[in-house]
């Protein structure tokens, strides 16, 4: 076979790899792990209250077990006397606060003051943060969104990736696609959940960091999911006879073409 023919060949291969397939798995990665956090709440002590606002704790806790940091805001409009002015101004009070309530201590925290729209000050400083009270040590709940990745995305590549594979290069190809297309689909539902979990007040708001979720909403999907394609396809890699036939590929000697030296 000519190295162009082979590659043509990977090139279908790859093609095989399902792009809704993989959105769907990515999707229902990140679902999967979310219920498994609602599942830990309403089994552990005094269970699970259905509101809106006990659902989105728990989901700003699941978002933390993939690292992206609790946000919350609080804004007021109240009169101060600021240096340099004769009287009493309004300004607007924003405080900002970011925690992780499996890798933290202390919360971050950022006030700024403005004034008809400009920031006249600002200060950055850490301080105790009101975490909560958890059944597991933090490592199970670390653990829980690197467990759910790898186990759709293993089922997912032996399903509908399979193991046809003649080469280590196209082994490794078709993880990083199958990871790609996990990927997709959990970034999407990770960034469309910092909307849904969102706990919105006068003047506040608390939800998953945004900028944390599109960054290890990418990386651990890309990470985890293609180290799950992988392994799928291990596990389901038939023998060469199995491989041969299924590709319609012949040997030179079944098909003539050898030469005589």
């Amino acid at each position: 076979m000519t190295e162009r023919s082979e590659r043509d060949g990977i090139d279908e291969r790859l093609q095989s790899v399902p792009l809704l397939g993989g959105l769907l798995a990515g999707i229902v990665s990140f679902l999967a792990g979310y219920l498994s956090f609602v599942g830990i709440a309403a089994s552990t002590g005094e269970g699970i209250e259905l509101s809106r606002e006990t659902l989105g704790t728990v989901g700003w806790l699941f978002y933390s077990s993939f690292l992206v940091d609790r946000y919350e805001r609080f804004s007021a409009i109240t009169e101060q006397q600021l240096e340099g002015a004769e009287e009493a101004v309004e300004v607007e009070e924003r405080r900002e606060m970011w925690f992780n309530t499996f890798l933290d201590d202390e919360q971050s925290v950022r006030e700024q003051l403005y004034l008809d729209g400009q920031l006249v000050e600002e200060a950055a400083f850490s301080e105790p943060a009101n975490g909560v009270s958890l059944s597991f040590p933090a490592e199970v709940y670390l653990a829980i969104p690197v467990v759910v990745l790898l186990a759709v995305s293993v089922v997912f590549s032996y399903r509908f990736v399979g193991g046809g594979l003649r080469s280590q290069r196209e082994l490794v190809a078709r993880a990083l696609v199958g990871g790609g297309t996990i990927t997709l689909g959990f970034l999407l539902a990770a960034l469309v959940g910092t909307y849904v979990f969102a706990i919105e007040g006068e003047g506040s708001v608390l939800r998953p960091d945004r900028v944390d979720a599109l960054l290890f909403g990418f990386v651990y999907p890309a990470v985890v999911g293609s180290v799950g394609v992988l392994v799928g396809q291990l596990l389901h890699r038939p023998t060469f006879e199995e491989t041969r036939t299924e590709t319609g590929v012949e040997t030179e000697a079944e098909t003539g073409d050898v030469t005589d030296e």
